[in-house]
């Protein structure tokens, strides 16, 4: 992905309304692991994946901190496709 690409869907993800609902365990500090597995599996089967990443409204500090790696992570295989 290009930079011009990149900052543009930055841009899109910053402004898009909330579309997307996620189900996902209680996470409980044993299942972190297992929690990413589920919520990675649904971004990927989800073409919403990056709007629900960066507008979800959690005020849930290791929730929002799992959010930004399922979206590195995502960004990065993204970009090696």
């Amino acid at each position: 992905m290009d930079a011009v690409k990149q900052s543009v869907v930055e841009k899109q993800l910053l402004t898009a309304p909330f579309r997307v609902r996620l189900s996902f365990p209680v996470c409980g500090i044993n299942q972190r692991e297992e929690s990413m597995k589920v919520i990675v599996n649904q971004f990927e089967q989800n073409s919403f994946l990056f709007v629900f990443l960066m507008t979800i409204k959690i005020h849930n500090l290791w929730f929002n901190n799992l959010a930004l790696n399922v979206y590195t992570f995502l960004l990065k295989k993204q970009q090696t496709q």
